[in-house]
């Protein structure tokens, strides 16, 4: 249900960013077909694309997204780790999210939108076979002529009609209908309603279902004159019959509430052919939607590196609860682990089915579990087990984040009012970049607080009479042995670490589905001279 609304989020991007430029560079000119061609190819787009995923093209691999993602460290912002490497889904907890209220209410507007459709399909139905005066047939199409002064259609092979409209204007409204016909405009009709059906709280894709349907008149006006009815009497049995309505709005009408704008198109001077070419906007626009659907390479990747107390989730294989299929051969390619251990085939068999949470086969990388070679390697969990490393897992992201009492400017005058410049880095004039990466606990306390990432540079100094020993040596000298550049940047390490242990018992810990939850934060510290 929830993939089912982000689908149909992605698919009315796709149809925004396709049809807004056709409006205003298509829509006027007089290529009928062409035009219906191509709001046709938006619909079919707005479906596919949303499903591709060409990691290739991911924006986040781009470089200019990384240099973005670098200033943001560079002025000090806290950085969240967004990689989900286990591919795992939040336990549900009983309640609902929001995201999850959404997906229902949208699930309750399709199924109303299509009983809608149903209905009007299904009482259009009996209205074409039921109530005639009399049915012919004629030139492949089945007229259908009413006593009611019903308004004049088409659907498929069949045209309705009054008596009324048949006697005095037949010939004329019989070949407008059967032009629908002999384009197969239902079939368009079919498709809009089915996306009208997807994204019934888009208002674009109404506006598009309007666009089409004008197109499908243009096309049947064309059709019509190019039979040798004289322009002045069609264009005058369209003002007569102007106020006329149709009952059901996705069937092809001969009295479409356009007339003005079918009058003009039928008089409008003949487009440049070369116009044509203005479609390919389009091409931008796919790639843009490719690029925002692919996943990084990054965030595919589902190798985990191998925790204290748990085991690594590699899912490149299946993932059954019938553990008892596996067999391992007598070469030792295969194995087993159970709960972290490595267990026989003969262990294996002993466990009782009722206590397994769930199995993952692991095909890649099996040997850097194991420590020895293996081509597969079956871990089995309990679901004790299971249940413990839940309790302690740490979440990457969350619903809420981890917040430092004050918010981030609290964090920040902590950080400014608390730092000691380590005194060899100031006397040598080395400066440093470091990205503590760490775990906010349940309690608001801090852990595994590590440096993931530093980078160390050599200050000059600001005026030609600097102080050496205050900011370093002057512009163009380096003379700083490796001994000492490598203990500066050790002592700006130490103290990038003791400024995140200043912050345990601060934190508002963060929540997933109103549960507290362990979650990995990120952080700069930053050391500059000026």
């Amino acid at each position: 249900m929830n993939e089912m609304l982000l689908y149909t989020i992605k698919s009315a991007f796709v149809l925004a960013i396709l049809y807004v430029p056709y409006t205003l560079l298509l829509r006027e000119e007089d290529f009928f077909r062409f035009n219906r061609i191509t709001l046709l190819g938006i619909l079919v787009l707005s479906m596919i694309l949303p499903l591709c995923n060409i990691s290739s093209l991911s924006l986040d691999n781009q470089p200019i997204v990384h240099t973005a993602q670098q200033q943001m460290i560079e002025i000090g912002i806290p950085v969240m780790q967004v990689v989900d490497e286990t591919g795992e889904e939040p336990h549900e907890h009983g309640s609902m999210s929001w995201f999850q209220t959404a997906s229902l209410i949208y699930l309750l507007g399709v199924l109303a939108v299509l009983c809608l459709r149903l209905i009007q399909f299904a009482k259009m139905g009996m209205e074409i076979r039921g109530g005639t005066l009399w049915r012919a047939h004629d030139d492949g199409a089945y007229i259908h002529c009413h006593a009611n002064p019903v308004a004049s259609y088409s659907w498929f092979g069949n045209i309705v009609i009054s008596k009324e409209d048949y006697d005095r204007h037949g010939r004329e409204i019989v070949m407008h209908e059967k032009g629908h016909i002999r384009c197969l405009h239902s079939l368009d009709i079919l498709l809009l309603t089915f996306v009208e059906m997807l994204q019934w709280w888009n208002p674009l894709v109404y506006m598009l279902g309007v666009s089409l349907r004008d197109v499908h008149e243009y096309e049947a006006d064309d059709y019509v004159l190019n039979q040798g009815i004289p322009l002045r009497d069609y264009q005058n049995l369209l003002i007569r019959k102007a106020v006329g309505a149709s009952s059901y709005t996705f069937a092809n009408n001969f009295n479409h509430s356009l007339t003005k704008k079918r009058i003009t198109m039928m008089c409008k001077k003949k487009s440049n052919p070369w116009m044509r070419s203005k479609v390919l906007y389009a091409v931008p626009m796919v790639a843009l939607a490719l690029s925002a659907f692919a996943t990084p390479t990054s965030v595919t990747s589902t190798e985990k590196a191998a925790e204290p107390g748990g085991i690594p989730y590699i899912d490149e294989g299946k993932v059954t609860n019938n553990f008892s299929i596996y067999q391992t051969d007598k070469q030792g390619k295969k194995a087993i682990m159970l709960d972290g251990k490595e267990i026989s085939e003969e262990e294996m068999n002993g466990i009782d089915p009722a206590t397994i949470d769930h199995v993952t086969v692991v095909k890649k990388n099996a040997k850097s579990i194991l420590g020895r070679d293996c081509d597969e390697l079956i871990v089995i969990e309990t679901t004790e087990y299971a249940k413990n490393k839940d309790d302690d897992k740490v979440f990457d992201v969350c619903d809420k984040l981890p917040e430092y009492e004050g918010g981030q400017e609290g964090l920040m005058n902590l950080l400014q009012t608390n730092v000691r410049y380590p005194k060899i880095a100031m006397e040598k004039g080395v400066q440093g970049r470091f990205i503590v990466q760490f775990v906010v606990d349940k309690d608001g306390s801090v852990s595994d607080i590590k440096v993931v990432n530093k980078k160390i540079s050599l200050a000059q100094s600001q005026t030609a009479n600097a102080d050496a020993n205050t900011y370093g040596k002057e512009k163009g000298k380096t003379d700083i042995s490796e001994e000492e550049l490598k203990s500066a940047e050790k002592a700006m390490e130490s103290e990038a670490l003791r400024m995140i242990q200043l912050t345990s018992g601060k934190w508002t810990p963060g929540e997933q589905d109103s549960q507290i939850v362990r979650v990995k934060f990120s952080l700069p510290i930053t050391f500059r001279l000026n």
